[in-house]
């Protein structure tokens, strides 16, 4: 008898497996997430973050005192005519709206849209010709008083906003 027990092969020990298994791991999800960050872009990541999120905050504000002040507005679209109307009930009314209008699916400015004041709490502005995604909307007077926001889908003929969105 051999006072040495038969040595097997090192790959065919079961313990190194285990023991490589961890690293192993973590090298590929390490591959996995360099091709990841090179093939994708940051976008949605701006290069004035700071002032945005002021001015995100700063509407925040706004937004909260919406409902107090009870504002509301109601959007209408004229496809065809190229044109979209704001009926609002202020307790008193600006001269002008500022109507922001975001693609909800692109990052970005938006295009913004000013609204005339007809008389009576009826506004009139040029509607843009842009695609056929939801708007994300931001209805703004010209004192800066008033924020009123929503998501207007393309296949909806008006919006209500506010007060009268309740």
């Amino acid at each position: 008898m051999s006072a040495h027990p038969a040595s097997r092969s090192w790959h065919r020990e079961p313990w190194l497996w285990f023991l490589m298994s961890g690293p192993i791991v973590v090298v590929v999800a390490a591959i996995a997430t360099a091709v990841i960050a090179v093939r994708t872009s940051d976008v949605l990541v701006s290069n004035d973050y700071y002032r945005e999120g002021l001015a995100f905050s700063h509407a925040m504000g706004k937004e909260e005192m919406a409902p107090r002040a009870g504002p509301g507005a109601l959007l209408r679209v004229d496809v065809t005519g190229g044109r979209v109307q704001a009926i609002l009930r202020p307790a008193d009314p600006p001269a002008f709206l500022r109507l922001t209008l975001h693609d909800a699916t692109h990052t970005g400015g938006g295009e913004v849209v000013v609204l005339a004041s007809k008389g009576g709490g009826l506004y009139e502005g040029a509607l843009p010709v842009s695609s056929q995604a939801p708007w994300q909307v931001d209805l703004d007077d010209d004192r800066g008083r008033m924020h009123l926001s929503g998501t207007w889908p393309r296949s909806a003929a008006e919006l209500r906003l506010g007060e009268l969105g309740r």
